[in-house]
């Protein structure tokens, strides 16, 4: 049976018995795994955070700027992806210092195509991680060095086929916050333009074109579940219905 060492620890495992008896792999153990080869290392984008990224605002950390960021004082790589990191950060406590592990992620777009009869462009998408096809808006992570408005728009183009001709910015918010640094930058998209997908080999999405109203029932009765699509269609509805107040400068 073929076993590796750590670099950090020496000690000696055997990934392939861990992953059939279903135990995690110690830290530093995954982490050799997965950074062990010289050419992964090299085609795996940098999301690592520089110290005063993890705050709000106009950080690299939260538009997209990881990349080139430098890491953490109090850092350390578990595993790396060509999406995201994962990381173990020290969170200094009133109790004392306390170690946590952080997804680190380059940040993300969520976009909501209004067509001119008033429908909206839904997706239905399947998600391997929930083991289900999920019904969501389109959405996609930021590219190196791209603007999430540019992103916004390939990603339309991608999944629906649609282009538009008028966007706008609707907010921006973080998915999951305990665990995950991942900032979504939400665009509207009007005056829509059919064309051609692109969508990525493997990607099983097909466009749902559903009246306004339709949309929000899905919501009531349970058949949106996509925490993003959901956010995104109450605020759109509640900014039309002219009960929103005007937007906060998220970067103070």
């Amino acid at each position: 049976m073929s076993q590796e060492t750590s670099p950090r620890t020496g000690a000696r495992y055997d990934p392939r018995a861990d992953r059939k008896a279903n135990r995690r792999l110690p830290p530093n153990a995954l982490s050799y795994h997965c950074l062990k080869s010289e050419a992964n290392r090299a085609r795996v984008p940098d999301y690592r955070i520089a110290p005063g990224d993890v705050n709000l605002g106009n950080s690299a950390a939260c538009n997209g700027g990881t990349r080139n960021a430098m890491p953490a004082p109090d850092e350390q790589l578990l595993l790396e992806t060509s999406r995201f990191r994962v990381v173990e950060r020290v969170q200094q406590a009133p109790a004392g210092p306390r170690t946590r592990q952080v997804v680190v992620h380059p940040g993300s777009v969520v976009i909501l195509p209004l067509l001119d009869d008033g429908r909206v462009c839904l997706i239905r998408n399947e998600r391997i991680a929930v083991g289900r096809t999920l019904i969501e808006l389109p959405a996609g992570t930021l590219d190196h060095d791209e603007p999430p408005a540019a992103t916004a728009r390939r990603e339309l183009q991608e999944e629906t086929g649609y282009s538009a001709t008028e966007w706008q910015e609707l907010t921006q918010f973080f998915a999951a916050p305990g665990i995950l640094s991942e900032r979504m930058h939400v665009f509207v998209a009007e005056r829509l333009i059919p064309g051609a997908t692109a969508r990525e080999p493997g990607e099983n999405i097909t466009n749902l074109e559903v009246p306004w109203d339709e949309a929000l029932a899905m919501i009531d009765r349970g058949e949106i579940e996509d925490a993003k699509t959901i956010a995104t269609l109450l605020l759109w509805d509640r900014r039309q219905r002219g009960r929103l107040s005007p937007k906060v400068d998220q970067s103070r």
